[in-house]
C-alpha cells in the first residue's frame, strides 16, 4: 500500500470487527512481546478457527498512520509459534534441570497462595518482591499485583543495575520541570502536523544518543522525525555511529562513547558567552542561571573537543544552530541513561533546552500530560499498601531520587543485595523469600551480572515466572512458569502515552490468559477486600481503573470511537498551574 502524507481515514470501515476476504478484521493496537514502547494501531486478520493469520498497519490511525516495524509485521510467526508456553507448569526436579510438570491454573493459583500467605507471615509482606521487563503492558498490573495482592513495597526493573533504561532521564525531569519531556511532533493530537494550528515545525532536531528510525524509543515513532525533515527541519545528530539519520543530518557530531555530559556544558559555554539565551524564560521560569553560567565556563569548546574527540569548530556551529533556530528539539535515548553520571548528563540536556526556552512550547521538549486522568504505570494500587510500607522500599535510604518517588519503584541493586545478605542497605534484616517476575529476563538480556544473579538465586525460596517462552532464566530458576497471551489475546487499555488505546481479544492461544487476569483471580484469592466482587475479567478490571480515574468513557466506549481517545493537549503547561498538585504557575 503506498501512503502519502495523510493518513486515510477511508481506505477501512471505521468500526471494530468486519469481514473481509474470509478473514475476520479486527481494529485494536499492539503492544505486546516482541514489543516497544510504541502502542501502534494495526488490524490483526484471523481465521474461521480464530487463528491470527496477518498484521497491517492501521492507515485510520492517525499515531502511526499505517506505519509498522516487522515485530507487528512477523507477530502471526511468533503467536503461532510451537514452543510458545501453552500452560502452567511447575518444577519437577532440581533447578536447572529443565524437568517440568503441567498443571491446571486452579494448581498453580493454590501453589502461589500457599507460598504468599506463608511468607507473608513469616517474614513479612516486603519479603515479597516483583520485577519487570519492558515493551509489554504489564506496568500497571505488576504494581497493583504487588501492592494490592502481595502487600509488598518492592517493585523494580529486573536487576537493571542503576535503573539505567529511561529512568534517569525521568527522574531528572520530573526533578527539575515537574514532568517528563519529549520532541513534540504534533503526536498527541489527532490532527498532525499541519494540520495542527498550533504545532510548529521545529527548525533544528537534536537526536542525542538515539537512532529513533531503528529504536522507536521511549513511546517516540522515528517515523515522525522523518515527517519533520520532509516539512523543513534539520538534524543535529550526536552519535558515535554513522547512522542512517546521521548521515541525514546538517551536524553529525561523532563523540568519544560517554562524554555527553561534557558536550552539553561546551555547548552551553557557546550560548552563554555569545548571548543567544532566552532571558525572558530564564528570568521568569528557572532558578539557578547563574550557577550554571559560571560553572560552563570552565567547559571551552576546546577543552571540551578535546574531552569529546570532536572538532572545536564544529561545536560552535552546532550550538549557534541549536540556539538560534525557532523553536529546537531533543529527542534523546538509551545512551544518556547509561553512562556512569546518567543523571547529571541528563541534567546537562535539559539545561540546554531551558536556557533557550524550549520547554514545553510549540515544536520544543513538550511536556506529558498523564491520559485522562489513569494511574497505569508503578504507582497503580500503591494505595492499598499499609502505612509505612513505601518506606522500607529497598533502596529507598540510599538514593533520594527512590526515596521521594521520583521513580515510583525500588532500586535494583539494593534487591540484589539484600537477595545475597539478607540485610537492606542499612544492615537491617531482609530476607527475600520469593520474586514474581513478569516478562524478564535477566540472565540473557536485563541484568548486568548475570552470573552474580544467577548465584544470588539460591537464596530466594520460591520464584514464578509469566512469560511467553521458556527462558533461559526459567530453566535455571523458576519454580512455577505460567503463560501468558500476546495482544490479540487480551481485552486492555493501552495508557503510556496519550492517546489512550484499546487491545480488542480475537484469538486465544492454548491455556496462556492475560496479565490482567492472573491478578484478578489471584486478587480475589489472597485480598478480595482490595477487589470489587464484580470486577472478574479484564474488561472489568479496565472500566472500574477507567471510572476511578474519572475518564469519562468505558473501554466499549473507546473502541466505538476506533479504538483510540486523545486528552486535550495543552502547551506551556508550567504556566497554567498543570504541573503541581496546588494548581500554581
Amino acid at each position: 500500500m503506498e501512503y502519502n502524507n495523510e493518513y486515510n481515514m477511508d481506505l477501512y470501515p471505521k468500526k471494530l470487527h468486519w469481514e473481509e476476504d474470509g478473514l475476520t478484521a479486527t481494529r485494536t493496537t499492539m503492544w505486546s512481546g516482541p514489543g516497544c514502547h510504541e502502542g501502534c494501531q494495526v488490524i490483526f486478520y484471523t481465521d474461521e478457527d480464530g487463528k491470527l493469520v496477518k498484521v497491517e498497519g492501521d492507515p485510520n490511525s492517525p499515531f502511526n498512520q499505517g506505519r509498522l516495524c516487522m515485530r507487528c509485521l512477523e507477530l502471526p510467526e511468533l503467536v503461532n509459534h510451537e514452543d510458545r508456553l501453552k500452560y502452567p507448569m511447575k518444577r519437577a526436579g532440581e533447578r536447572g534441570e529443565d524437568k517440568w510438570e503441567r498443571i491446571s491454573w486452579d494448581e498453580a493459583y493454590t501453589i502461589i497462595e500457599e507460598k504468599v500467605r506463608r511468607f507473608q507471615q513469616e517474614s513479612g509482606p516486603e519479603s515479597i518482591i516483583s520485577m519487570i521487563g519492558t515493551g509489554r503492558n504489564v506496568s500497571q498490573v505488576i504494581a497493583h499485583n504487588q501492592y494490592a495482592n502481595f502487600g509488598g513495597p518492592d517493585l523494580t526493573l529486573c536487576f537493571l543495575s542503576g535503573d539505567s533504561c529511561m529512568l534517569p532521564r525521568t527522574a531528572l525531569c520530573y526533578v527539575v520541570m515537574g514532568n517528563q519531556w519529549v520532541a513534540d511532533m504534533s503526536q498527541f493530537r489527532p490532527d498532525r502536523y499541519e494540520n495542527d494550528p498550533e504545532w510548529k515545525v521545529p527548525e533544528c532536531v537534536v537526536l542525542w544518543g538515539t537512532n529513533p528510525v531503528v529504536c522507536n524509543s521511549d513511546a517516540f515513532l522515528g517515523h515522525w522525525i522523518v515527517e519533520a525533515m520532509k516539512r523543513g527541519s534539520e538534524l543535529v545528530t550526536i552519535d558515535p555511529q554513522l547512522t542512517w539519520m546521521a548521515a541525514k543530518s546538517k551536524y553529525w557530531l561523532r563523540l568519544r562513547p560517554g562524554t555527553d555530559a561534557a558536550l552539553a556544558l561546551g555547548m552551553m559555554n557557546v550560548i552563554i558567552s555569545e548571548d543567544l539565551v532566552d532571558h525572558e524564560f530564564i528570568d521568569k521560569w528557572t532558578y539557578g542561571y547563574e550557577a550554571l553560567a559560571e560553572r560552563v565556563k570552565e567547559y571551552p569548546p576546546s577543552k571540551v573537543a578535546e574531552i569529546c574527540w570532536v572538532e572545536e569548530d564544529l561545536i560552535v556551529e552546532a550550538a549557534r544552530f541549536y540556539a538560534k533556530a525557532q523553536p529546537s528539539t531533543i529527542q534523546w535515548g538509551l545512551a544518556v541513561d547509561m553512562s556512569k553520571i546518567g543523571t547529571p548528563t541528563a541534567h546537562a540536556i535539559a539545561c540546554l533546552a531551558g536556557i533557550t526556552g524550549n520547554i514545553d512550547n510549540p515544536g520544543g521538549n513538550i511536556l506529558i500530560d498523564q491520559a485522562c486522568g489513569l494511574e497505569f504505570g508503578y504507582n497503580s494500587g500503591i494505595e492499598y499498601l499499609k502505612e509505612g510500607m513505601v518506606e522500607k522500599r529497598l533502596g529507598n535510604s540510599k538514593y533520594n531520587l527512590k526515596k521521594y518517588g521520583f521513580t515510583a519503584s525500588s532500586q535494583s541493586d539494593a534487591i540484589l543485595e539484600a537477595i545475597e545478605t539478607g540485610l537492606d542497605e542499612k544492615g537491617d534484616p531482609r530476607p527475600v523469600r520469593m520474586l514474581w517476575i513478569q516478562s524478564s529476563n535477566p540472565i540473557t538480556n536485563m541484568g548486568q551480572d548475570a552470573p552474580r544473579i544467577y548465584r544470588a538465586m539460591d537464596n530466594v525460596d520460591f520464584i514464578c515466572v509469566v512469560d511467553l517462552f521458556k527462558t533461559p532464566y526459567i530453566v535455571a530458576c523458576a519454580d512455577l512458569v505460567l503463560p501468558c497471551a500476546m495482544s490479540n489475546e487480551r481485552d486492555c487499555i493501552r495508557v503510556w502515552f496519550d492517546p489512550v488505546r484499546s487491545l480488542t481479544k480475537c484469538s486465544s492461544f492454548f491455556e496462556a490468559k492475560e496479565d490482567e487476569q492472573i491478578m484478578i483471580d489471584l486478587g480475589h484469592r489472597l485480598a478480595p477486600e482490595s477487589w470489587p466482587e464484580w470486577v472478574k475479567e479484564p474488561r472489568d478490571y479496565m472500566n472500574w481503573r477507567l471510572q476511578v480515574g474519572n475518564c469519562g468513557f468505558t473501554m466499549e466506549e473507546l473502541e466505538d470511537q476506533g479504538g483510540m481517545i486523545y486528552n486535550d493537549f495543552r502547551y506551556y503547561k508550567y504556566e497554567k498551574g498543570l504541573l503541581r498538585p496546588d494548581g500554581q504557575p
